[in-house]
């Protein structure tokens, strides 16, 4: 059977569990995020949030105390300088990734992991790095993308080496999927447009190239008595949140090219 979920009647704080639970287990003509995201989740207190005025900020380093606090809080928060050991932050490009994807043993370790286009056009990892060197290098027209890395063997014995799990979060987290995000601003600088995760987990995501200012908002009951913040991340910087409780939408300047790495954790 296909839902519309768009159209369910029933006001979001009265959805029953277990309309929840079909919901999730069927086909859906709008996709499970935004507006249609906010039938399945449950009502959030909002008092965690009205004491958040600003975003705590560090400079490459975070004491313990702090991180174990921080890390599994809804809190968001900003490390600086925090790639300098990664070889990321030297190697990683357009270039490297097109390398990097012309073998078709690595695509096929791709073809069950997510892949966002954020309607640029692209059908498949392999149209992203087979486009024209002028739209690559230009960003005209402007493209932006994200995929993940969903197989063990490619974490660890392919893109391990070039990234480490945050020094600052627990030594006990366990690393998800990888994820990548990568392109040129459009005209009036949107990325990914404004949506929230339901992951489970918190994540973080690291800045290699260039600048992106995060816009997140607490969820909509909480809009009266929460804040929202932007954030901006320059190259080096890494960011922490749980963005199955904040929702968010990334901004990149127009014909400025920006690349960042990241994960899930738990």
């Amino acid at each position: 059977m296909i839902v519309l979920c768009s159209f369910l009647v029933e006001y979001q704080y009265e959805v029953t569990k277990s309309v929840r639970e079909y919901l999730r287990s069927e086909i859906c003509l709008v996709e499970i995020n935004s507006i249609p995201s906010e039938l399945i989740r449950p009502i959030v207190n909002c008092s965690i949030c009205s004491d958040i005025q600003n975003i705590p900020t560090f400079d490459g380093h975070v004491p313990e105390d702090e991180a174990e606090k921080l890390a599994y809080s809804i809190v968001p928060f900003l490390v600086k300088n925090a790639t300098r050991k990664w070889k990321a932050s030297t190697e990683f490009s357009y270039e490297f990734f097109k390398q990097f994807f012309d073998n078709e043993t690595v695509l096929d370790y791709f073809k069950t992991c997510q892949f966002l286009d954020y309607g640029s056009g692209f059908l498949s990892i392999k149209n992203v790095f087979n486009m024209p060197k002028e739209r690559a290098e230009t960003g005209k027209p402007a493209w932006y993308i994200g995929f993940s890395s969903c197989d063990d063997y490619v974490n660890k014995n392919l893109l391990q080496e070039y990234f480490i799990s945050p020094e600052f979060l627990p030594k006990s987290l366990n690393t998800q999927q990888v994820w990548l995000f990568m392109g040129f601003g459009r005209s009036g600088g949107s990325a990914a447009p404004v949506h929230i995760d339901q992951v489970g987990v918190p994540s973080w995501q690291a800045q290699i190239i260039g600048k992106k200012t995060w816009q997140i908002y607490p969820t909509f009951e909480c809009e009266m008595e929460c804040k929202n913040f932007d954030i901006n991340l320059e190259a080096g910087d890494i960011f922490v949140i749980d963005t199955n409780w904040w929702y968010h939408n990334t901004r990149v300047e127009k014909d400025y090219f920006s690349l960042t790495i990241g994960s899930e954790y738990q």
